[in-house]
């Protein structure tokens, strides 16, 4: 039993180590913030699998309102994918590519990476709950892109994979800005 006096003790001790989802609130967002969050938390992961980053955003991007923790969550979902991708046995171009481009009534965000790219017929279908295009991929459980999918539509967004004019996946997301007054 490991230490725990009952198992409702042991229930406990793992009730609290979940973190309460109420903790984040909705709030103005600047998404570069967010996206360099990501990329700090994820930069000993890329080392380590030789990826190069060109980070690329606008200078001055509008506001969304957003919960924090669940853009992070999202965009690290993207990344990881990404890195993921690239981390193939004998891949040798490993380069991710983060660009954000506001505009008047949006923030557009473009994660590219030189990985071997999804297949036109399966770009719908990388979004389904539990479908990995990893071979015998025993640890991932395929929800990342839905889970990244929903959260975007949470904030009346959307995801969607554009093709690129190289090999590779571009994965776009569009948030709409903060509305004023």
């Amino acid at each position: 039993n490991r230490g725990y006096g009952s198992f409702e003790d042991f229930l406990d001790s793992l009730r609290s180590a979940i973190p309460e989802h109420t903790s984040d609130s909705r709030t103005a967002v600047n998404l570069n913030e967010i996206l360099r969050d990501v990329l700090d938390l994820t930069t000993t992961r890329m080392l380590s699998a030789g990826v190069s980053v060109q980070w690329q955003p606008q200078s001055v991007l509008p506001s969304i309102n957003a919960y924090p923790n669940r853009m992070r969550m999202m965009f690290k979902a993207l990344v990881d994918n990404a890195i993921e991708a690239m981390n193939a046995k004998g891949w040798r171009e490993r380069e991710l590519r983060v660009v954000t481009r506001g505009h008047p009534d949006r923030v557009e965000v473009l994660i590219e990476d030189s990985g071997p790219g999804i297949p036109p017929g399966l770009r719908y279908k990388v979004f389904e709950p539990f479908f990995s295009t990893r071979m015998g991929g025993g640890k991932h459980l395929g929800t990342g892109l839905s889970s990244a999918q929903q959260v975007a539509a949470d904030h009346d967004g959307v995801i969607d994979i554009d093709s690129t004019e190289r090999r590779g996946c571009r994965v776009r997301v569009v948030l709409p800005v903060s509305r004023r007054g």
